[in-house]
C-alpha cells in the first residue's frame, strides 16, 4: 500500500518538476553535502493504515552536482524496517534534476525542494495545473500551499529555504509530515 502511496506522491510532486517562471532556473538551491530530511509517512486505504517513513539524503557529486537519495520504509508490525523504494536523482546547484531512473523528473527541481524566492501566490508550475494556491501557515510553518485543484492534495514548501515540510489532502489519501533535518528547519511548534 504505501509503494502506491509514493509512487502516487512522486507523479503529483512530478507536476511541480518544471517550473513555469523564467529565473527560476538560476536560484542557487540551498543543498550541501550531508543534508538530510526525514519525514513521517501515513498512507490510507479502505480501512487500513500504513505507517513509514520517508528519507531524502544529499551528497555532493563534484563540480556543483548533488546526488540526492530518496528512500521510503514501512514500518512493519514486528517493528522491523521495510525499504520499499528508493530513488537517485543527480541533481545541479539550482535543485534542476539531471538524471534520474524516472526520466519525467529530468529537467525539474527535485521533489523536496523548490525556489519559493522565485514564485509567486497565483504562478503555475507546469502546464498541468500545479500552482502556488496561498501563503498560509501549515502545522506552524510559514508555506507556499502548492496543489493542482483547491481540495486536491496539498504540497506544503517552507518560504525561508523552500524544502518541502509535508503534504495532505484528498487527492493522495497520505499524508507526508517533517520531522527531523539538518538544515534548520524547526520541526516541532
Amino acid at each position: 500500500m504505501i509503494l502506491l502511496a509514493v509512487m502516487s506522491l512522486l507523479a503529483i510532486i512530478e507536476g511541480c518538476g518544471n517550473d513555469a517562471s523564467e529565473g527560476a532556473n538560476s536560484v542557487e538551491a540551498p543543498l550541501v553535502d550531508g543534508l538530510y530530511f526525514k519525514y513521517d509517512v501515513t498512507s490510507y486505504s479502505g480501512e487500513s493504515t500504513t505507517r513509514g517513513h520517508q528519507t531524502y539524503t544529499v551528497k555532493s557529486a563534484g563540480s556543483r552536482n548533488f546526488t540526492v537519495t530518496m528512500e521510503n520504509y514501512t514500518h512493519m508490525p514486528d517493528g522491523s524496517q521495510l525499504l520499499v523504494m528508493d530513488i537517485v536523482f543527480i541533481v545541479d546547484e539550482n535543485g534542476i534534476v539531471k538524471e534520474c531512473e524516472y526520466r519525467s523528473f529530468e529537467d525539474g527541481y527535485c521533489p523536496f525542494w523548490l525556489p519559493v524566492s522565485s514564485l509567486e501566490v497565483g504562478e503555475y508550475l507546469r502546464d498541468a495545473g500545479m500552482k502556488v494556491f496561498e501563503e498560509t501557515t501549515w502545522m506552524g510553518w510559514e508555506t507556499y500551499r502548492i496543489s493542482d485543484a483547491p481540495n486536491s492534495i496539498n504540497f506544503y514548501y517552507e518560504l525561508d529555504q523552500g524544502f518541502l515540510v509535508g503534504t495532505d489532502g484528498t487527492g493522495l489519501r497520505q499524508d507526508l509530515t517533517l520531522i527531523e533535518n539538518n538544515a534548520g528547519i524547526p520541526t516541532s511548534y
